[in-house]
């Protein structure tokens, strides 16, 4: 997994801006605004990090259980 940098919310938003919307996203809201889908890509990463910042999510991904 690639950290995720404020510079990479930049390019997202610059792109979308200077270039359009992708014909992917298209789908989410017919094209009416092309913000929608970075809205709700961020929207996930801000919840996953703070999952992230909890001990017991954390856990999850970090600590290694030996399987006997």
């Amino acid at each position: 997994m690639e950290p995720i940098t404020v510079i990479d919310y930049v390019g997202e938003f610059a792109n979308l801006i200077l270039i359009g919307e992708p014909n992917a996203f298209k789908q989410f809201n017919d094209g009416n605004n092309p913000f929608i889908a970075p809205i709700i890509q961020t929207a996930f990463d801000i919840l996953f990090f703070y999952l992230l910042l909890l001990p017991k999510f954390r856990s999850i991904f970090f600590v290694l259980k030996v399987i006997k």
